[in-house]
């Protein structure tokens, strides 16, 4: 998808500066400029859109800092500082690292570990003793609350957000928020999460649990998970800040966060989704499925980011390594093609929660597996926003402005 240019006329026009101070800021890096066309006089270069556009805002901002508070809480200019996420350039990655990479190297324990305790030596592998505490393990918390006939149904965003908070009631050494302590709680939220999902025995690792459940390979899962770990400040994760910023336990943190989850502008888009490709089988025809919503005026979910203009980087991994796995899925050809002509019709590229739904549909697996997944991805993260909020000491509670009478 081309990046939106503009001509230095026009940038110099938006900015309200100079053609000279155009060309320090492109010096100076706050404009990314693009070479003309081959043919074309090498004075007519072209300067991304986007670029101009921040600085519009910064420089609005200036002026007017109650305003810049304000537009901060929609997708706005950073309200926190974090070392755990930067996404630049159309990539994401976490304390420094290609976020892509690691989900093609690297195992969801290693990711959890490296965003809460980056040095090495720290960690407790998931896999052994070392990270359950007896007394809490003596005490069911790894065991969801499930009726005997349902043993085998996967939990909704609300059955993990209920049994999480509940479980904090058998682990008093979650009040234990030193670096080190929120890790130890981590693992176990983590693990409960796991559990629910899929029957998580403390001996394998969670992918290896999660592949023998719903039969695709474990490399298939730990990238799914790692690249759901975590994604700056989306709405979830500022809500783990929020509430460890009160001194909440971790347990109520992750709880808080699966709540914000759940709506159908964030992870709650995944079942959007779903519902679009369960649309999309019995015609038979993507084409016609994508048409007729727009025709009726309904939004096509699980397509655009603001974030990432030029597509998300998420789910082209994601579905390059399901490509590989359900090559001969009929399911999942159904799934790339409704991708392709949604992305035709509308102009945006799919993003994460289609991947995610896509895995839920082409495993034939109901819908909440998706979500499920994203919560148990993300939990990792929202642990780590706790790790830092702890650390930082802070209550986090920003002003209203009054419009009432």
């Amino acid at each position: 998808m081309a990046r939106e240019t503009l001509s230095s006329r026009k940038a110099v026009e938006l900015l309200g500066i100079k053609e000279a101070t155009l060309y320090a800021y492109v010096s100076r890096g706050m404009i990314r400029s693009v070479d003309p066309e081959e043919g074309l006089d090498p004075r007519s270069r072209r300067y991304i859109a986007e670029d101009v556009y921040a600085l519009m805002r910064r420089k609005s901002h200036r002026r007017d800092p109650a305003r810049a508070a304000e537009d901060a809480l929609d997708w706005g200019i950073p309200v926190l500082n974090s070392a755990l996420t930067r996404i630049e350039s159309g990539r994401l990655f976490y304390r420094g690292r290609d976020a892509v990479a690691l989900a093609r190297t690297s195992t969801f324990e290693q990711v959890a570990e490296l965003l809460w305790l980056p040095a090495p030596q720290e960690a407790l592998p998931f896999d052994s003793d070392a990270g359950i505490r007896p007394e809490a393990q003596s005490a069911g918390l790894w065991t969801l609350k499930r009726q005997p006939d349902e043993a085998a149904a996967i939990p909704t965003l609300a059955q993990l957000q209920a049994n999480v908070g509940s479980a904090a009631a058998s682990d008093l050494r979650a009040y234990d928020t030193t670096v080190q302590g929120t890790a130890a709680t981590g693992r176990q939220i983590i693990r409960l999460i796991a559990d629910a999902i899929a029957n998580y025995p403390s001996a394998t690792s969670i992918s290896t649990a999660l592949a023998a459940r719903f039969k695709a390979s474990p490399a298939v899962f730990d990238a799914v998970l790692i690249l759901c770990a975590d994604h700056e400040l989306n709405a979830s994760s500022f809500t783990a800040r929020v509430v460890a910023s009160t001194g909440a336990d971790p347990y109520a943190v992750v709880s808080a966060a699966i709540a914000a989850l759940s709506g159908p502008k964030h992870g709650g888009s995944v079942l959007r989704v779903h519902a679009l490709i369960e649309e999309a089988e019995p015609l038979g025809q993507p084409d016609a499925t994508v048409l007729a919503r727009v025709r009726r005026g309904e939004p096509i979910p699980g397509f655009g980011h603001v974030l990432y203009p030029d597509g998300d980087p998420r789910y082209n991994a994601l579905m390059s390594i399901f490509s590989a796995e359900f090559a001969s899925s009929p399911r999942f050809q159904l799934c790339q093609s409704l991708a392709d002509a949604a992305t035709a019709v509308t102009g945006t590229a799919p993003n994460i929660d289609f991947a995610l739904a896509s895995l839920t549909y082409t495993l034939k697996q109901p819908a909440q597996l998706g979500a499920a997944l994203f919560a148990l991805g993300r939990a990792a993260g929202w642990i780590a926003h706790a790790i830092e909020q702890y650390s930082d000491g802070r209550l986090i509670r920003p002003r209203a402005r009054y419009i009432g009478d």
